[in-house]
């Protein structure tokens, strides 16, 4: 961690998925990539869409707080320890609130950012 990542925060992805991002996947660059983030805490198994697990990065990078980040790594070491029956065990009020408040904002952000570009 030489300045170069983050405890948690959107993870890298490989250049072959880079290369078919739409313009407002890019925003999750805006800040250092993380070992662990919202994404794999929030079912990442069961997240079929890029665009879900762009959403939550979204989501992580406008919500940001020291709180955040230290429930995300909670539930992480939870998982890593107990395996994915932790996530059904967890409280859900941070998760549930990202996936409401994604849909409510994503598509004017989407938007925007499209236009910038």
């Amino acid at each position: 961690l030489l300045g170069q990542m983050s405890l948690v925060g959107p993870r890298p992805l490989p250049l072959r998925d880079v290369e078919r991002f739409d313009p407002w996947h890019h925003t999750r660059h805006q800040v250092l990539p993380g070992i662990t983030g919202l994404w794999q805490v929030s079912g990442r198994s069961t997240i079929d869409a890029f665009n879900d697990a762009a959403r939550l990065d979204l989501y992580y990078i406008d919500n940001w707080s020291l709180n955040l980040d230290l429930d995300i790594l909670l539930e992480t070491v939870k998982i890593v320890l107990f395996g994915n029956c932790s996530f059904k065990k967890m409280k859900m009020a941070t998760f549930a609130s990202a996936f409401a408040a994604i849909g409510a904002e994503l598509f004017p952000v989407a938007k925007s950012m499209q236009m910038v570009t």
